[in-house]
């Protein structure tokens, strides 16, 4: 698997698994790990399809687009970042 695809996964993987363990805690529902695995799987490959319409368009005509105020800038090379709560432009 290649790296951006692997990356994708892990954080599809951690964010689905982090709300899992939360509607176990505060809603007392649980998951199967099949049910788990098809919805990662899901979601995955729906984000890569989202993600190559994105490229398409951004090659291909841009009309209509809006311009966002929120930015969020890449961490570093070889740097992880990890922001569930929202990005903050300080």
């Amino acid at each position: 698997m290649s790296y951006s695809h692997w990356a994708l996964t892990l954080g599809i993987t951690l964010n689905y698994l982090w709300k899992c363990c939360n509607e176990v805690v505060f809603d007392n529902k649980h998951h199967t790990s099949d049910n788990i695995s098809i919805v990662i799987s899901v979601l995955t490959h729906q984000s890569r399809s989202s993600m190559h319409d994105e490229m398409s368009l951004a090659s291909g005509a841009k009309r209509g687009l809006r311009t966002s105020l929120i930015s969020w800038k890449p961490p570093k090379a070889n740097r992880w970042k990890l922001n569930y709560d929202g990005a903050r432009s300080c």
